[in-house]
């Protein structure tokens, strides 16, 4: 009679299968659990996606600013979201080739032309450009001068019907993404006969840029661009100075130099100028505060781009 032994083989293999089957099922679970689950980097992105989309900067249209040679005198060109201005047009003899130029860069309507002052070698070219291109308004200085080029202008802009307006310290105007304030001259300051100290001087800002325009501001009205800067809020780190009075020693001081703390500096001058523009003092001093110096008389046109965070050479 064979032993009937107990049949230990068989129970412990189905109890194994059966664990097994357990832990697959339970393993199968979990899994298909966690892949319906967002993974962790996913949901921390969605977290985040609106707060760093808030955080996007706003987007500045492109401005174009250009220094254009026009030999011992001053025209400035500005571009912004396909709305122009100009700053002064040089000498009388110049205004057929700033009125070209401006036609070759597309341009057949200007928002707003500025004539600094009353001098020729800035207002010189403006009638002309006035007859070729149409613009919307002239900005002058409250300083009248019996003579023909300002004559010229004045004449000029009532046979094109162009308005003239004389602007304060205060004074905004846009251009596309773009905003200019003017600065100076102080309306109830005595300037005496020094006509540079009547120039229309502006804050050019596009985003976190800005570019400082003085026209010939000698040291006095400096004082009160700076002043106006400080009352109006304005930010007095600038990017870009246009150097006043062609970078004669009698613009550009100490005081306005380190209110403002330019990166860059443009000197419009012509080549050999009578009046050796740069002076020395002045080239010292831009030396001294290690901004870059970059000037007419050596390069031409010069032109500066702006997309609202930084300010570069054009391409």
């Amino acid at each position: 009679m064979k032993e009937n032994r107990p049949q230990t083989g068989k129970s412990a293999a189905g109890a194994i299968i059966i664990l097994l089957l357990f832990a697959a099922y339970f393993f199968s679970s979990e899994r298909g659990g966690k892949e319906n689950e967002p993974h962790a980097y996913e949901t921390q992105k969605a977290e985040q996606g609106p707060d760093r989309e808030a955080e996007t900067p706003e987007a500045y249209d492109e401005m174009r600013v250009e220094f254009v040679d026009v030999g011992q005198g001053d025209c400035i060109l500005i571009s912004c979201g396909g709305e122009n201005m100009l700053v002064d047009a040089g000498e009388n003899d110049r205004g057929v080739q700033v009125a070209k130029h401006i036609k070759g860069e597309g341009i057949k309507e200007l928002k707003y032309v500025i004539g600094t002052h009353p001098h020729s070698d800035h207002i010189g070219g403006i009638d002309v450009v006035l007859d070729r291109l149409d613009c919307d308004m002239l900005l002058m200085p409250d300083y009248e001068r019996d003579n023909k080029t300002y004559n010229d202008v004045l004449k000029c802009a009532k046979r094109n019907d162009t308005p003239i307006f004389v602007p304060e310290p205060g004074d905004s105007f846009e251009l596309g993404s773009a905003e200019f304030t003017v600065l100076a001259p102080d309306p109830d300051a005595d300037y005496g006969g020094a006509i540079n100290n009547y120039s229309i001087a502006i804050l050019l800002e596009n985003g976190e840029t800005s570019f400082l325009l003085t026209g010939d501001a000698e040291y006095q009205e400096e004082a009160d661009i700076i002043e106006s800067m400080r009352e109006l809020g304005l930010d007095m780190d600038v990017d870009v100075l246009k150097a006043g009075h062609h970078g004669s020693g009698d613009a550009s001081s100490w005081e306005l130099l380190e209110a403002v703390e330019p990166e860059t500096v443009v000197i419009s001058c012509g080549r050999n100028n009578d009046y050796d523009y740069p002076h020395e003092s002045t080239k010292r001093k831009l030396e001294r505060i290690g901004t870059e110096v970059l000037r007419t008389d050596e390069l031409g046109d010069i032109s500066l781009c702006s997309d609202g965070v930084e300010v570069s050479m054009c391409e």
